[in-house]
């Protein structure tokens, strides 16, 4: 077993990337030069990103700032941390689901994404929110965006629809849609 103390003292400012440690070991005590982390010193100053359980749902993002989306995400991942059986997972897609139509229910706006056309129904998500992508993302730079908003809800259904999904389907879907969730603030706050 080794045991660590630090020669800076505990201090948790810049002044010791590289500090001596006395490293008290099997073969006796010695004093050494290391290099202390930086990311260490980041992850546990700027505490803006969580850090999450193994197979858990999470996100590094603090919210989105729309309270409909973060209450469907926030039973997305109540029902994750419960769900144990296939019907469980079905469940988890319709909870992806259920974010998809709240954000679709949240961004579009007929008004600025439709031109000369009827607004598609409250239903139609896929295309609700390909139009409003497209209107805060357009153009061949931003193909890929538009790409991974139809993937992400594609992944939705496919799970909701699945015979036997996977608790890896599940949580690949739920961590998608949340993803979404925070690509379209990001395109929405531009």
């Amino acid at each position: 077993m080794l045991i660590f103390r630090s020669a800076t003292s505990g201090r948790s400012d810049l002044t010791g990337w590289l500090t001596t440690r006395t490293v008290a070991g099997k073969h006796g005590v010695t004093s050494c030069m290391i290099y202390s982390s930086r990311s260490t010193w980041s992850w546990r100053s700027l505490r803006t990103v969580r850090s999450c359980q193994p197979g858990a749902v999470c996100t590094s993002l603090p919210g989105t700032g729309w309270a409909q989306v973060e209450a469907e995400i926030s039973e997305l991942r109540r029902h994750f941390a419960m769900a144990r059986t296939d019907q469980d997972y079905r469940t988890i897609g319709n909870d992806c689901v259920a974010v998809v139509e709240r954000l679709s229910a949240t961004v579009f706006d007929p008004d600025r994404h439709v031109k000369g056309e009827d607004p598609p129904p409250l239903a139609n998500t896929k295309q609700r929110l390909g139009l409003f992508v497209r209107h805060t993302a357009p153009g061949p730079p931003n193909a890929e965006i538009r790409k991974v908003a139809r993937a992400v809800i594609e992944l939705a259904q496919a799970v909701k629809h699945r015979k036997t999904p996977s608790r890896r389907d599940a949580g690949i879907a739920a961590d998608s849609v949340i993803q979404l969730a925070n690509v379209l603030r990001r395109l929405a706050d531009e």
